[in-house]
């Protein structure tokens, strides 16, 4: 199958597993894609640069691009949304409405998107890189390891959890680590924690298993579809039951390291980049015809001033936005919101977007 993949990163593990099996070329912004774009590059260049391709597959991840014109494209397209939990309401929803295929890495939204109209909707969780993350067998000198982001007012639950654990544990904790310096500390942990904003998921999930650490998690949304708590990994309720459950396993380090290799093995069987690679050919091929969802295009415009919108894209978000007000006469609560978020990307200063960012992303939480 020939592949355009579009995404941040030009190593994603995902896209180099969907290599093994097919012809797959990469575009985004870095100059090692093999095709590098911008904002402003539209996709019928990049298709012929590319050359036929039988699908189109987008996968939202940092820094992210979207082409100029993808929706008027009827070659068949799949997505991959992973930040569910924070833009499903703002954007996703919307986005998501351009595809012909949309998967899902929470499960919870795959009936969201089916009462929506969408019938090629699959949960397809995160994964870990079967080439990075794995055990280096070094000694594990932490009793407790976490590695990302503490940003104490988007996640001041997950902040405080750590600091409290800091102040009982030997706890390292390690901030903007990426790659091989991320599974050093994963490798040197006994027990990795895991708090999820939302519920959600996560990578972390995933990536700490596969290194061969005990996972310490709170519960997390379609977990128990994949992994059995006590046999694979171990859930918490609240940050005492985490402390005590802490203290029981460093002290019954047998049990701990039976809990940790069921999950490593489970995880690199089952839940690799490689394993995720297969799940969307398998299911793409199963679809023997793929019928473009036929949709208004006004519309389609203004999905995709939504998306720029929402990714700071202002020039090609007040673009599409234009269009769509332009184009649709009667007024409508999406003609409404158009209206303000192309003044609001034409005209405000940097700080004033970023807030108002903010203030939609809380506001359709709480509408929704």
């Amino acid at each position: 199958m020939n592949i355009l993949f579009l995404c941040g990163n030009p190593n994603d593990s995902l896209l180099d597993s969907l290599k093994n099996d097919n012809q797959v070329i990469s575009c985004g912004p870095s100059k090692k894609h093999d095709i590098q774009i911008n904002e402003a590059t539209d996709i019928k260049k990049i298709l012929k640069k590319s050359g036929k391709v039988d699908l189109i597959f987008f996968l939202e991840q940092q820094p992210l691009i979207i082409p100029q014109s993808i929706e008027k494209i009827t070659i068949p397209k799949a997505v991959y949304l992973v930040d569910l939990h924070i833009h499903y309401h703002t954007w996703h929803k919307h986005f998501a409405q351009l595809f012909d295929l949309v998967f899902c890495a929470q499960k919870k939204y795959v009936e969201k998107f089916k009462k929506l109209g969408l019938k090629n909707v699959f949960w397809l969780p995160l994964y870990c890189n079967q080439h990075l993350d794995k055990n280096l067998n070094l000694k594990r000198i932490y009793d407790v390891g976490f590695v990302g982001s503490l940003n104490h007012l988007h996640n001041p639950k997950r902040s405080l959890f750590l600091w409290l654990l800091n102040m009982k544990f030997w706890t390292k904790i390690g901030q903007n680590v990426y790659g091989k310096n991320r599974t050093k500390i994963l490798n040197q942990a006994k027990i990795t924690f895991n708090y999820s904003n939302a519920g959600d998921l996560n990578f972390r999930t995933f990536e700490t298993m596969a290194c061969g650490a005990m996972l310490l998690t709170n519960k997390q949304d379609g977990m128990f579809c994949l992994f059995k708590n006590r046999t694979h990994l171990v859930t918490y309720n609240n940050f005492f039951d985490a402390q005590k459950i802490i203290n029981f396993y460093l002290n019954n380090p047998k049990r701990r390291q039976e809990i940790a290799k069921a999950g490593q093995v489970k995880v690199l069987k089952k839940h690799s980049a490689a394993n995720r690679a297969r799940e969307i050919i398998k299911i793409i091929k199963s679809k023997a015809e793929i019928n473009n969802r036929s949709r208004d295009k006004i519309l389609n415009y203004y999905s995709m001033g939504r998306a720029y919108f929402f990714n700071y894209q202002t020039k090609s978000a007040v673009n599409y936005l234009k269009r769509f007000t332009n184009l649709q006469k009667k007024m409508s609560t999406a003609k409404l919101e158009a209206t303000i978020f192309s003044s609001i990307a034409k005209y405000s200063p940097p700080l004033i977007f970023r807030l108002a960012i903010i203030f939609f992303r809380r506001y359709y939480r709480i509408q929704n």
